[in-house]
């Protein structure tokens, strides 16, 4: 053998070595670009989910167009000894929940939480939450999802930990006053962020702690709206948690990076959740967190005034029928948009625009896609039955509200729709048209977030 045949060998022998060395090196700079993508909120994990709605919480202030922080004592567990204080929820890398030992309108603690309860609701899909939670006795950090509807019929607790065993936490189906749980014991749940998942369908509800199935219902579903409720609370004498003692140190806080919305990519339908509350209602439309707004002949019959300087959203205004539309106590038929100055509160209280005929009525439109957004419509109606109506651009109807109804005098309703789409480029129109009586119905005003 040849000294350069020899040495040509080696060298190519040397190759393989080099190229692992090589491999070895980039391993880590390609996890991290893996880890990078996998980050991202519109990533979707094994190409079943696709992200529809999320908070990733990295604004300066809380996103009220999505959430409500909680003040006051606890609306679901009066016997906590918490005030939720508006000062102990904040933006500060992350959704930050801080629980404190002081003394706040007669109560010993104060604590945070937020609710998307009249601003987000979901009816089956993925959500996904990513936290470090409190510790200590007496600490009860929570994520529930309660009905949209106000009943008491579901609740499902993706998750609670009791703060004297921050290494165990507990996963909850609730149905008219039966409950199964299951206790899942890892790692301190205190000592880091970890992420806890939901996935409900119409048959299945799992629960997942970092990517990992640790309980599953197959009974009892719920097949309602839920929205989305999380909080810490601190218990008092004879409650789950016990009340703080001695060991326990304040402040602590709950973090949370994110909060995600999924739906299955294999969805073929878009989705729409009604909702029909009679109590009155009124929204500020000076507020720069209503992204949209118009109201309906609350000036004069020949306008309907938008938000100024933007382009509008709630849009293709027409009535249905033959019958005059008039202004509630005024007159004329003939309305145009303008960029107007409206009263500041779209408020149930009859004033808008009306029609006083069997099967007429108003329709107008919004744009859809596969976020999710809420549309909130004011409507009244005197000694006449109303219904409204929802369908998407290719005329699938997918929601007939609760008719509203008073045959001997007038009734104030605020129809609330969450909706989203398959894909980008859609648009909903809704109805409201009078069904009988001899009285009238009225279009008052519209919020789009």
């Amino acid at each position: 053998m040849s000294k350069h045949t020899h040495t040509s060998k080696r060298i190519g022998m040397a190759w393989p070595v080099f190229l692992i060395i090589l491999i070895l090196l980039l391993l880590p700079l390609i996890g991290a670009q893996i880890r990078s993508v996998l980050a991202r909120p519109n990533f979707v994990r094994g190409n079943s989910w696709r992200l529809v709605w999320d908070d990733e919480f990295n604004s300066s202030t809380l996103d009220t167009t999505k959430w409500t922080p909680l003040t006051g004592g606890d609306h679901y567990t009066p016997v906590t000894s918490e005030y939720y204080a508006p000062d102990d929820t904040y933006i500060q890398n992350g959704l930050v929940l801080k629980s404190e030992r002081r003394s706040y309108n007669g109560f010993d603690y104060t604590s945070g939480g937020v609710s998307s309860y009249d601003k987000f609701s979901l009816l089956y899909g993925k959500i996904e939450w990513r936290a470090q939670l409190a510790s200590g006795r007496g600490l009860w950090p929570a994520l529930w999802l309660m009905p949209e509807n106000g009943g008491q019929q579901f609740e499902i607790d993706m998750m609670e930990l009791l703060g004297d065993n921050p290494n165990s936490i507990f996963m909850t189906h609730h149905w008219q006053d039966q409950y199964n749980g299951t206790k899942f014991t890892g790692p301190n749940f205190s000592a880091g962020f970890h992420t806890f998942d939901l996935q409900w369908t119409p048959r299945k509800l799992e629960w997942l702690v970092d990517g990992v199935i640790k309980k599953t219902a197959t009974t009892n579903i719920p097949n309602i709206p839920m929205f989305m409720y999380m909080n810490t609370a601190i218990g008092a004498q004879g409650t789950w948690p016990g009340p703080p003692d001695k060991t326990t140190v304040f402040p602590q806080y709950t973090t949370i990076s994110y909060v995600r919305v999924y739906q299955p990519l294999s969805q073929n339908n878009s989705h729409v959740q009604g909702r029909l509350s009679t109590t009155p209602h009124s929204v500020n439309l000076t507020n720069p967190r209503t992204a949209d707004w118009v109201n309906w002949g609350l000036h004069n019959a020949a306008s309907i005034d938008r938000e100024k300087n933007v382009a509008q959203a709630i849009s293709s205004y027409t009535s249905i029928g033959n019958s005059p539309y008039n202004e509630s106590g005024g007159g004329g038929s003939t309305l145009k948009w303008t960029d107007g100055t409206p009263d500041i509160r779209a408020v149930n209280d009859g004033v808008g625009v009306v029609v006083c005929r069997a099967n007429d009525g108003f329709q107008f439109t919004v744009p859809a896609s596969i976020t999710f957004r809420t549309l909130r419509v004011y409507v009244n109606v005197w000694r006449a039955q109303g219904q409204f109506s929802a369908s998407f651009n290719n005329g699938n109807v997918l929601y007939n509200s609760v008719a509203l109804n008073n045959s001997a005098g007038s009734t104030a309703g605020m129809y609330t729709l969450t909706y989203n789409t398959v894909s980008a480029g859609q648009s909903l129109t809704v109805k409201w048209t009078m069904q009988s009586g001899s009285g009238c119905i009225v279009l008052q005003a519209a919020t789009l977030q």
